[in-house]
């Protein structure tokens, strides 16, 4: 019905079955229908890659296929809800049993192509990773809600934060990142939010406290009808 904060939830422990193949490959999905690689089979395709096409259909029209099973008032917001269900309704939509993968690496010009077959849940889990991985045992957490990186020569901190839930999974994370940038001596954070689709304000709230030099509300009250 085109609103932010009505939705169905998809019923993924009924069609992700340990049986059932599919593709092995993780995305990122932002603004401008772009797609971009999170973690792939055997760390082929590295992280951060923009993936063009599977099986000759194109990145804009996978998600501009997508669009109508996600509910929101603007396209970016849709966009950002698809960066959740992706893995979802591209299995409804686009499964087969194997995937032709057409991307093209950060900063580099030429396109490549490389060829996934099905695999299941455990192959995935156990194959499933990002290139820059130090510890091959270490699988990549696409739907962790928030991370960090460090530019030591700029002395800035960017967080991507992409989705607020888990208040106490936030305490947690914020206690890491701010005792490192004190240990570290950076004193500038870049908190991104742009694709980030809501949830909870008290996960806010416990970033806020970190930041905030006088006392704060976001919300005093809500009147419902």
């Amino acid at each position: 019905i085109g609103d932010g904060h009505t939705n169905l939830f998809f019923p993924f422990n009924s069609l992700f079955t340990k049986e059932l193949k599919r593709i092995p490959l993780y995305v990122k999905v932002k603004n401008g229908n772009i797609m971009e690689c999170a973690a792939s089979l055997d760390a082929i395709i590295p992280e951060s890659a923009r993936i063009l096409s599977i099986n000759g259909h194109s990145a804009e029209e996978i998600l501009t296929s997508m669009l109508p099973y996600v509910s929101g008032e603007r396209v970016h917001f849709k966009l950002s809800r698809l960066d959740m269900m992706f893995t979802a309704l591209f299995q409804l939509l686009y499964s087969n049993e194997e995937y032709l993968i057409r991307y093209i690496e950060e900063g580099d010009k030429k396109v490549k192509d490389v060829v996934f077959p099905a695999l299941v849940w455990e192959d995935i889990v156990r194959r499933c990773s990002s290139r820059g991985s130090k510890d091959k045992k270490e699988q990549v957490s696409v739907n962790h809600p928030y991370s960090y990186r460090l530019d030591h020569d700029k002395s800035v901190a960017i967080m991507d934060f992409r989705e607020c839930v888990d208040p106490n999974g936030m305490k947690q994370f914020a206690d890491s990142l701010f005792r490192t940038l004190h240990r570290e001596g950076i004193g500038n954070l870049i908190i991104d939010v742009r694709n980030n689709g809501g949830g909870t304000t008290l996960v806010g709230d416990v970033l806020l406290r970190y930041i905030a030099t006088e006392p704060f509300v976001q919300t005093e009250k809500f009147l419902f009808k």
